[in-house]
């Protein structure tokens, strides 16, 4: 049910996420945004000839901003939605990532975000000798997400699991 005006895709690598977020909300502004910026050169949308050679063109599509999650360039309640696929298991600790996310959120806005579980690669772990050591890592559980939630500000977070087994 949420019309936002401006959705923030944060860690959008190569744009995967960039056209069904256009498609699910054709009147908002797209943000991309993600640190790698080779990744960010491949999400930009093909641009017709009338639009590389006009300097007032954005060409359409999102607007791309190479970013760090723990310090984004946007003010304070800037993004009605902000999405993450995939990128909170890229952090040490997402804490300050969720605070970012939170600062950037209008009030009444969301975020909605994917991320790896602790039973990910369990498979592998168990493949290598306990004296080893542990030589895969771990992903944060949701129960701590949810802690980490509460902490950067979030009020009443809804967090959900799927075991996907390939």
């Amino acid at each position: 049910r949420l019309e936002p005006n401006r959705v923030l895709d944060i860690g959008c690598g190569t744009g995967a996420d960039l056209a069904a977020l256009a498609g699910r909300y054709p009147a908002a502004e797209i943000i991309a945004a993600d640190s790698a910026f080779a990744a960010l050169h491949r999400a930009r949308p093909a641009r017709s000839l009338l639009s590389r050679v006009n300097p007032f063109s954005r060409g359409g599509g999102p607007l791309l901003t190479c970013a760090d999650i723990e310090k984004l360039p946007f003010p304070a309640a800037a993004m009605t939605l902000v999405w993450s696929n995939l990128m909170l298991n890229w952090l040490d600790d997402p804490l300050a990532g969720l605070r970012e996310m939170a600062r950037v959120l209008e009030v009444g806005g969301m975020v909605m975000f994917s991320t790896l579980g602790p039973d990910t690669l369990k498979e592998l772990r168990s493949s290598f000798p306990k004296e080893d050591g542990d030589r895969v890592h771990r992903f944060i559980d949701m129960h701590d997400l949810g802690d980490a939630l509460i902490k950067a500000g979030f009020g009443d977070p809804v967090m959900d699991m799927q075991m996907i087994t390939l």
